[in-house]
């Protein structure tokens, strides 16, 4: 049913529940695991250093917990590959889904309110609306 699933993970409790979940479906379907990590820069920054002080940073705090990824998906079995971009996380997830030919998103939601999403629009509720695939919420 599923041959490529994705996770975006952002190291939260709620992207940790989604790779949970992703990995008992990758091990069921036998299917390709991936993970994106996005290092979300400023819209606009004051110093020119300051984007490259970002994605320094964000690279380094994504290899740590992405070594975590690995060790709880081979526990289980399963091999996960890795993605670290940059760039607006919907917009990135959505590009990758495309690129990889996902059939499922499996991504962890905060559970804000309908009207806060509809306001300022969520991660989630981009994802949901424009992916080329499945998307499974969790929460």
């Amino acid at each position: 049913m599923f041959e490529k699933i994705l996770v975006p993970f952002d190291a939260s409790e709620f992207s940790l529940r989604a790779l949970e979940v992703a990995i008992d479906l990758a091990k069921k379907y036998e299917a390709e695991l991936y993970t994106i990590s996005i290092i979300h820069t400023p819209d606009f920054a004051f110093l020119s250093g300051e984007v490259d002080d970002v994605k320094a940073e964000g690279e380094a705090f994504f290899q740590e917990k992405l070594k975590a990824v690995e060790d709880l998906a081979t526990a289980h079995g399963i091999t996960v590959k890795n993605e670290i971009r940059v760039g607006h996380p919907a917009e990135t997830i959505l590009n990758f889904a495309s690129g990889k030919k996902i059939d499922l998103i499996v991504l962890g939601h905060r559970g804000t309110s309908a009207i806060k999403d509809f306001l300022l629009g969520s991660v989630a509720a981009k994802v949901m609306y424009y992916a080329p695939c499945k998307v499974l919420l969790v929460r």
